[in-house]
């Protein structure tokens, strides 16, 4: 099966979940959606994935997920998030994912996610750093990378 993995990436973790993932799927390519064009009429499975900030999807990977929602209709899709917060998962998916496209997946989930304050500027880093402030007496609250999330979905994907 001919997969397609479209991601969008703000400081790179979409992308290192994207190339894991690519690693447990036999016949896949990565495709950075700002910078690659993929022909997806080419691929059996199309995965789509991208960062969650402030609740909100990577700006590319909504509009992605827009234009080609009829493409992802007629194909076996998947849907994946990189966040902080793995426990709001179906919230942020149901938030950020057309209906009608999450019913039809064959599976949708959160990989973890980092904070890399070096990579963020601004309001986001102010934002990261209160929030790394507010965990340090707890190393394990803070957000991490979950290899087990992308073998399930992995493993989801090659069933259907």
């Amino acid at each position: 099966m001919k997969t397609a993995i479209c991601y969008a990436t703000k400081t790179g973790t979409t992308r290192e979940c994207a190339e894991l993932l690519k690693k447990q799927l036999k016949d896949a390519i990565l495709c950075n959606i700002e910078t690659d064009k993929a022909d997806l009429s080419k691929y059996d499975c199309i995965v789509v994935g991208g960062s969650i900030r402030m609740g909100k999807l990577h700006k590319a990977a909504s509009e992605f997920i827009q234009k080609n929602k009829s493409i992802l209709m007629e194909k076996k899709c998947a849907f994946f998030i990189c966040n902080g917060f793995p426990e709001q998962e179906e919230a942020f998916l149901v938030q950020n994912i057309d209906k009608e496209l999450l019913a039809h997946s064959v599976c949708a989930a959160s990989f973890g996610g980092k904070l890399e304050l070096d990579k963020l500027k601004g309001m986001d880093k102010f934002i990261a750093r209160a929030v790394t402030n507010s965990m340090k007496n707890d190393p394990n609250a803070m957000p991490k990378i979950l290899p087990e999330n992308i073998s399930k979905f992995a493993e989801a994907l090659q069933q259907e």
